[in-house]
């Protein structure tokens, strides 16, 4: 009965000191738990909305602190659960840890939620309180944008290259760690296939690494590098060559090394050819053969001559069988006549004045000495052949 009696009083004194309070309210709700939801000291109401902004991708917000107040007397305010829904619920964290369940008069607990956007653009979801407050559920909207990462390329200047050699790898990254793509401006010059680039001709490229970004990273901005492709060194080296004296120059030939991918001769644009300072009448010697010209988009020619070497020429001697002659004919300049391409001596045997003996085929030999020693061999023996026939002898009684 005594605490009963003070419910009683306490009712009274409670109607007595809040008269404007009492007047406004039904007893049964003067009598009753009260919530009231605070963000940053500010009381909201039910419906409104928070809007977190605009937050990176794989970042969060700071977390936003949300106060429940028990405004209502004498009882206790019970929350039986807070909640978010709506969306977008994955991106906004909630975290009730510490949270009194139950909220004495004038007391207040608070729990928090961060925004962590797994998209970009708008996202919405809402937080729920549920209580026995009179007025029912307690809800909250929650708003924020997600925005895309920026991301950059990096990307080191190119070794340059020379014609001929292998592919080799890029090593372009990007900050997001993304695949990088790549791109050649002059697939005659290199080609890239993933991070290989192929060399396929000397001059130069453009090659680009690109991002092309994803749902969480925006596109970087390109990065260019420019290849510079070598030209290969081909050496080019006249063949040697011989002529006879006095007898038109070969045609020179070219041999190479250092082609490269299979080429041959055939690939070159302009072939270099070869030529000497010979002439048809250049005395027995030794000559270069000089490789010039020639041109070429991979190749850079180097030269080394050759040798033309100049032999001496063999003169022709001519010298026919001579007419049969008498036994008691002295040999003459008439059967010694031989002659000769150039100007020389001839050397007989038998000699001029010689008496041959009678008979058939007897040789006759000469051996030529050119004048120009320097430029001809001489022709050691040229043979013919005479018959003497038998004298008439007149036997006069």
């Amino acid at each position: 009965m005594k605490n009963l009696r003070n419910f009683i009083l306490g009712v009274v004194l409670f109607l007595i000191w809040n008269p404007a309070e009492s007047a406004s309210k039904p007893f049964s709700d003067r009598l009753a738990p009260q919530i009231q939801v605070s963000i940053g000291g500010s009381p909201i109401t039910s419906g409104d909305t928070h809007d977190f902004g605009n937050i990176n991708l794989l970042s969060s917000s700071a977390p936003l602190t949300i106060t429940i107040e028990n405004t209502g007397n004498p009882e206790d305010l019970n929350i039986s659960q807070v909640s978010v829904t709506g969306g977008h619920v994955s991106d906004f964290i909630l975290n009730t840890t510490g949270m009194l369940v139950a909220i004495p008069p004038a007391g207040s607990t608070t729990f928090t939620v961060t925004f962590t956007p797994s998209a970009s653009g708008a996202r919405t979801a809402a937080i729920e309180i549920e209580s026995d407050d009179a007025g029912g559920t307690f809800k909250i909207g929650l708003d924020g944008a997600g925005v895309k990462l920026n991301q950059t390329i990096t990307f080191g200047s190119l070794t340059p290259q020379t014609y001929g050699d292998g592919s080799f790898l890029l090593a372009a990254t990007a900050s997001s760690g993304l695949a990088v793509s790549y791109a050649s401006s002059n697939p005659l010059v290199a080609t890239v296939s993933g991070s290989t680039v192929t060399i396929v001709g000397a001059g130069s490229a453009d090659i680009t690494a690109s991002q092309a970004g994803d749902d969480v990273y925006n596109a970087a901005t390109p990065v260019l590098q420019t290849l510079v492709v070598n030209k290969a060194v081909l050496t080019a080296t006249a063949n040697d060559q011989s002529r006879i004296y006095q007898t038109a120059n070969p045609t020179f030939t070219i041999s190479y090394n250092g082609f490269k991918n299979g080429d041959d001769e055939l690939d070159l644009d302009t072939p270099p050819t070869a030529s000497t300072t010979a002439l048809l009448s250049s005395p027995v010697a030794s000559y270069p053969i000089i490789p010039a010209g020639g041109t070429d988009n991979n190749y850079a020619f180097t030269f080394v001559n050759g040798t033309l070497d100049i032999t001496k020429a063999t003169p022709v001697v001519t010298w026919n069988n001579p007419a049969s002659i008498t036994y008691g004919t002295l040999l003459s300049a008439t059967e010694l006549n031989a002659s000769g391409s150039v100007a020389g001596t001839f050397t007989y045997t038998p000699a001029l004045g010689t008496l041959l003996s009678v008979g058939p085929n007897q040789n006759l030999s000469v051996a030529f000495v050119p004048a120009d020693a320097v430029n001809y061999y001489s022709v050691p023996v040229t043979t013919v052949q005479i018959t003497v026939n038998k004298a008439t002898l007149t036997a006069t009684a």
